[in-house]
């Protein structure tokens, strides 16, 4: 090339001559393992290199918000004067002290810590003078201080003045046992209203009025303690599983599945739960299938958590878990689910309030369901296909240079105990398959020593020649859609070792003509 240069910068301008050059060029290389279809979050090596599919997830929680609803109105007040009078400077002429019973949904709560809250106040005032108003929660307490607030209120022009302004309340602790200690459900609160120290006198008039509505705001609780009455429990739901996203027809057969439900309870109540039903659905293919177990339709008796000592960790959960063994449980998931549905009933503290109003809750536990997983990748396959899309760029930004005609070449060292057929489609940048660049061309298994493990992979090379109108979709491609078929051609299991993987290498074998 450097004396092509060298030759081409010696050329007299009029001469406008081209070259035929034929260029190798690698368009990439890379290797697949079995990372490359599942998340890494989702597989674990043992200590022979096995890869296992590993999956932990909730599938429901009930949580507070089922059972501890905070009301939303704290006080609404309103001033009005009968007859005409006129306030001094500093005078109060509102002091209204309440202790009021609030419905947090059927709960009797005594103390909540609030981890997160607002205080919203809307003011409206048509007093011609400001006003300075005191709000006062006595057993509302931070760092031992009670919460008070206090604001002047802009007087009034030729409209009422509108105030608005949320307080931020996260970190207190609210007592509502009341002012006698033996209650439930009770805030105490004092409003106080007075004309502006600074002002002047004012008259206010029966058309002239203050008022203030007082509300809880964006409540998250850090911690309840009370009776959370008994609650009834129902779901009919659904939870997503991803899986098995990226295989998209076929099936396969495992040779073990290790399964546990457990119910975890991390609240301080009591429950009992009956599952109903519980389904795996495919929803590509439409195939449900139900779980048959004797555990179905029984009820099951939860016990509350334990509380501790230790801030970081202040409960210590109840669990109990469902034994899945004599079951049809390996064919749930042999459907390649990415959903599981659930219908179950139950009650919370079914048997009354035997703990004498000390129910609790901490922030992050709850009564959750929880699906625990682990798939030993030791299958069989049939027509398990997988598809996947990588990006693609291949460019001619030169109008000099114009490639006459070309092929592809695919080298893949299958270090996969399994056959492949290889499908490679053309896809432009609104997805839309414009071509094919590979259609079922066959990749050998890896051979298999003694102990049933790949030993060295197995080479196979593919050409791909290049039409002219495979040559012009090329440039107009953005992503190439990649479609693996996996079959097993005996009746054996197939363990699938970490070690394991396909390496793939593209290059294209082109012609140019190179004109000056």
């Amino acid at each position: 090339m450097f004396f092509l240069l060298l030759f081409t910068s010696c050329l007299k301008e009029p001469q406008k001559p081209s070259w035929d050059l034929n260029i190798l060029a690698p368009l990439f290389r890379t290797s697949l393992g079995i990372d490359s279809f599942l998340a890494d979050s989702l597989l674990e090596s043992d200590t022979a290199h096995l890869i296992h599919v590993v999956y932990d997830e909730v599938l429901f929680e009930y949580s507070p918000d089922s059972i501890l609803e905070v009301p939303d109105t704290i006080t609404s007040q309103v001033y009005q004067s009968p007859f005409n009078v006129t306030l001094q400077p500093g005078q109060l002429f509102l002091n209204k002290s309440e202790e009021k019973l609030y419905k947090f949904g059927d709960a009797k709560l005594k103390f909540i810590n609030i981890q997160k809250g607002y205080i919203s106040f809307e003011v409206s005032n048509s007093v011609q003078e400001a006003i300075l108003m005191t709000y006062t929660i006595p057993l509302a307490t931070k760092d031992g201080v009670s919460f008070e607030y206090t604001e002047l209120i802009p007087a009034a022009s030729s409209v009422p003045y509108v105030f608005s302004k949320k307080i931020d309340i996260s970190g207190y602790t609210l007592d509502m046992r009341g002012a006698n200690g033996l209650g439930a459900n009770l805030i105490g609160t004092l409003l106080k209203a007075r004309l502006n120290p600074n002002g002047s006198p004012t008259t206010i008039t029966p058309q002239d009025y203050f008022v203030v509505n007082i509300k809880f705001d964006e409540f998250v609780l850090d911690y309840a303690n009370g009776y959370f009455s008994q609650t009834a429990i129902n779901l009919d739901d659904y939870s997503k599983m991803d899986v098995f996203n990226i295989i998209k027809s076929g099936n396969f057969n495992l040779e073990s599945i290790n399964i546990a439900l457990d119910i975890v309870n991390g609240f301080g109540i009591d429950a009992s739960l009956n599952i109903h039903e519980m389904a795996s659905t495919n929803t590509l293919s439409g195939q449900s299938i139900l779980l048959h177990a004797a555990v179905l339709g029984q009820y099951i008796n939860i016990m509350r958590a334990t509380q501790t000592a230790d801030a970081l960790a202040p409960v210590i959960p109840t669990v109990y878990t469902i034994d899945f063994d004599n079951t049809n449980v390996k064919e749930l998931f042999e459907n390649m689910p990415d959903r599981v549905s659930f219908i179950i009933d139950g009650t919370t503290n079914p048997m009354g309030n035997i703990s004498g109003g000390n129910d609790f809750y901490y922030r992050g536990y709850g009564l959750q369901l929880k699906l625990r997983l682990d798939i030993p990748l030791s299958l069989k396959t049939n027509e398990l296909t997988l598809i996947d899309t990588v990006k693609f760029n291949f460019e001619n930004n030169n109008d000099k240079n114009k490639i006459t005609k070309g092929s592809f070449k695919l080298s893949a060292d299958n270090g996969f105990p399994f056959d492949a057929l290889l499908q490679v489609f053309m896809l432009d940048s609104t997805n839309t398959l414009i071509d094919s660049m590979l259609f079922n061309n066959n990749i050998l298994a890896a051979p298999l020593n003694t102990q049933n493990i790949v030993s060295q992979k197995r080479k196979t090379v593919m050409d791909v020649p290049l039409s002219s109108t495979k040559l012009d979709n090329l440039y107009n491609t953005k992503k190439m859609l990649v479609k693996v078929v996996f079959n097993t051609y005996n009746n054996s299991y197939l363990k699938i070792y970490d070690f394991y993987n396909i390496d793939l290498k593209l290059t294209g074998d082109f012609e140019f003509i190179l004109q000056q």
